[in-house]
């Protein structure tokens, strides 16, 4: 969980650089087309559009948004929905060391 915390920590404080940026990008697109190579992929690109953002026409322009996402953008989501986390534990809660678990 530190190496979670630690990396949640760094693209709030810290900005991506571009080669960074378009590699998370590039290797998101070619799995997200991948998977939509099938008739089943496809439906379900479509059903999480509808789901999600409530118009199934979202899953068209998905890659073009995501190509147009930036290093700006990816620090003030960090920055805005990357807190609070809630974590849990199977076991002896005795032996864990509960800093562990403090999030950003």
């Amino acid at each position: 969980l530190k190496l979670v915390f630690d990396e949640v920590r760094r693209l709030q404080t810290e900005r991506l650089t571009d080669s960074e940026l378009a590699g998370h990008k590039s290797l998101y697109l070619t799995r997200y087309l991948e998977q939509r190579e099938t008739v089943d992929g496809q439906g379900t690109a479509l059903a999480e559009a509808q789901l999600y953002g409530h118009d199934w026409r979202l899953a068209l322009t998905l890659p073009e948004r995501i190509r147009a996402i930036t290093a700006a953008d990816v620090q003030a989501f960090a920055r805005k929905y990357m807190s609070h986390f809630q974590t849990a534990v199977l076991g002896d809660r005795r032996k864990v060391d509960a800093a562990t678990f403090s999030s950003p």
